[in-house]
């Protein structure tokens, strides 16, 4: 067995300490298991203590000390501050006993509760009728926080025609002046209550009970198994838990019809909770189906819904529709800019095989393109023609070649009425 205590202050954790308990080792090699039934921090008469319960046939610092090799319950109180222990005791009969569940009294200082099953004798019998020896039964016992000494035990048996049906406590919990205690009946048992037989429905039950504490003795105030033809279970790790009042919450699964109507199905399990009574047991009843609408103007509402729900839809698919018509102009256009570009790249690489680069070109409204000498060349001479190209200003002071000879010193043209070769020294037409 480890504890550990963890510290958290907003984000940040830290371990305060830890303390391990560790079990000694057989003759054979082997190490014994640790069960750990739980654990409570209760406000005794000297003070805050961590106590811990559990099992274990094995021996060892924190577990107290064992007079067999068979299975016991064992009790360590620890130090919640420092995590060392200040006291431990071994409890049990001489046969296997495990603690499988711990809970505290609020209401009193001196005492807390334990639950288990047992195989022997761990107390006062609750059952009036024969038990078959050495079948596990369960027990509860109220003890003294200073002594870990029991102030009283009581434990319950099953009968059943399997031999390997079974019982035994696994939870409680403490309110108003007494103690609720819940555990299972496996195989078919039928959990005995004094002279009474409980009824079962096969399978795996559970079981609750209530006890008023009256100090040294405990009266039965009344006791339940409940179950279907499927197997039923207590949650783990928790599994009952006390109301205001004084009333019992318990909850588990179940594989049957518990408080629906279901067929019994072992690889499908509900989850059951149900509350409890504190004077008597109240069988718990499944909620009532929800009535229909009685307001006649339900149904044109509901109509109402679903038309507001169609048009927000509507809407919807509309906007998606808008988007996606918007995306396509916006890439068809992408596109053919990127068309026209390359197109503009090649007459460009077409140009310079006759050594023109001073050109500028624009896409022409009628369609195709519109090229515009630029630099000497729109004076008529171009960077490799054989005038002499010292004297510049000779071209530069000649006048530009009218939009009445040549359309805006047009290169080349689509119209059918531009010029054509030749008929202007300082044009040329590409075809």
């Amino acid at each position: 067995m480890s504890i550990t205590k963890v510290v958290t202050q907003g984000v940040d954790v830290s371990i305060s300490w830890k303390e391990d308990f560790p079990i000694e080792s057989e003759n054979n090699g082997s190490t014994p298991r640790v069960y750990l039934g739980g654990h409570i921090v209760k406000d005794s008469q000297d003070g805050k203590v961590l106590i811990a319960a559990g099992s274990t046939r094995g021996m060892g610092f924190g577990y107290g000390d064992a007079e067999g090799d068979d299975e016991d319950g064992y009790i360590s109180v620890l130090d919640p501050e420092t995590g060392q222990v200040q006291n431990q005791r071994r409890i049990g009969s001489d046969q296997d006993d495990v603690i499988m569940g711990i809970c505290d009294d609020p209401e009193d200082v001196h005492s807390f509760y334990v639950v288990g099953g047992t195989r022997g004798v761990m107390g006062a019998e609750g059952s009036d009728l024969e038990i078959k020896d050495g079948s596990m039964q369960a027990w509860i016992s109220k003890m003294n926080v200073k002594t870990l000494e029991a102030q009283w035990t009581v434990q319950w048996g099953a009968q059943s025609n399997d031999p390997e049906s079974e019982a035994y406590a696994s939870d409680c919990i403490a309110s108003k002046g007494g103690v609720y205690v819940a555990g299972s009946v496996l195989f078919g048992g039928r959990m005995v209550y004094g002279s009474k037989l409980l009824n079962s429905k096969g399978g795996n039950d559970i079981w609750v009970a209530r006890l008023e504490d009256q100090g040294a003795k405990y009266d039965v105030s009344w006791m339940e198994q409940l179950g279907t033809a499927g197997d039923e279970s207590l949650a783990r790790y928790g599994s009952i838990v006390a109301t205001r009042d004084g009333a019992a919450i318990a909850y588990g699964y179940t594989t049957g019809p518990m408080f629906r109507d279901r067929k019994v199905d072992p690889d499908i399990s509900d989850i059951f909770v149900m509350r409890l009574d504190r004077h008597e047991f109240v069988p718990p009843k499944p909620a009532p189906p929800r009535p229909a609408p009685s307001n006649p103007t339900a149904a044109p509402q509901v109509q109402k819904e679903k038309n507001g729900s169609f048009g927000k839809t509507l809407g919807i698919l509309i906007v998606i529709v808008l988007l996606l018509a918007f995306s396509y102009c916006i890439i068809s256009r992408k596109n053919q800019e990127r068309k026209l570009e390359a197109q503009k790249t090649g007459i460009f690489f077409y140009l310079q095989k006759f050594d023109v680069e001073d050109v500028d070109l624009r896409k022409s409204p009628p369609g195709g393109w519109h090229g515009t000498y630029l630099n000497k060349l729109a004076y008529g001479v171009g960077a490799h023609d054989s005038a002499d190209t010292g004297d510049v200003s000779s071209f530069e002071s000649s006048p530009l070649t009218t939009p009445s000879t040549v359309s805006r010193n047009s290169l080349f043209s689509d119209s059918a009425s531009s010029p054509t070769y030749g008929e202007t020294s300082n044009t040329r037409e590409i075809i």
